[in-house]
């Protein structure tokens, strides 16, 4: 099927799969995004490149998340109990009182106790954020909650964009960005591993990148770029991590 831009007329063919139900486009020529429906396709069909526009911001987040991956979800540390008053109502006749029995001691909670120990651990350690994240895994999420997030890896992710190229007749998906060392030390870089994700969220589709360097100093940059070729024609979104495991071959 053939998508013309509305704001400069350049022409794009697309297959039924790759268009779907409806998706946002980026014309490669004057780069106007739009949303194009199976609707708004023509019949004659032409040579020409198809971009799509990425969120940017959802994969840098992603890419955080992923370094934190190891945290776990934590309640509050003293939820928020209710307490009922009974209502008492006048009786004409007295009523005798009752002894009052002894108050036991009160005693606190092993559970009570550690939240309470964490939370000192979290506010003594604000400098060693780092430090403490790698030995209490579970304070990561604390220090996000805050405003503090921590990178263990030392190594950020920017510019994050990624777009479906129609080459020949071969959709090609490029995801490209860039990375910085963040960390006082000279830090190695992993190999970039890319979801494709489907409308609910749903990872149908991942692959490896080299990176073309192996280390970064604190300040230093450096880009990156992975192709998919024939990308699964469900996918809606990308998410950027870096690898953990022994990765597969990537897709060119």
């Amino acid at each position: 099927m053939l998508i013309v831009c509305p704001s400069c007329a350049s022409s794009y063919s697309l297959t039924p799969e790759q268009l779907g139900a409806g998706r946002s486009l980026r014309c490669a020529k004057c780069r106007h995004t739009w949303h194009a429906t199976p609707a708004d396709s023509l019949d004659e069909p032409v040579d020409a490149v198809m971009t799509k526009a990425a969120d940017t911001d959802r994969a840098r987040d992603a890419a955080v998340e992923a370094d934190a991956a190891h945290a776990e979800m934590v309640e509050p540390l003293i939820p928020a109990e209710q307490q009922a008053t009974k209502s008492l109502k006048p009786s004409g006749k007295p009523k005798h009182r009752a002894a009052k029995k002894p108050r036991k001691p009160f005693k606190v909670s092993a559970g009570l106790a550690a939240a309470a120990m964490l939370v000192v651990v979290l506010a003594a350690g604000l400098g060693l954020r780092a430090k403490i994240v790698k030995i209490l895994p579970q304070t990561a999420g604390l220090y996000a909650a805050v405003g503090l997030p921590v990178n263990l890896r030392g190594l950020e992710f920017s510019a994050l964009r990624s777009e479906l190229l129609v080459d020949k007749d071969k959709a090609v998906l490029l995801v490209e960005g860039e990375i910085t060392g963040v960390a006082a030390q000279t830090t190695e870089i992993p190999k970039v591993t890319v979801s494709l994700r489907g409308p609910e969220g749903r990872e149908i589709y991942a692959w490896t990148s080299e990176v073309g360097r192996a280390a970064l100093a604190k300040g230093e940059s450096t880009t990156f770029r992975a192709r998919l070729a024939s990308p699964p024609g469900e996918g809606r979104d990308v998410v950027v991590r870096f690898a953990e495991t022994a990765p597969q071959a990537p897709t060119h």
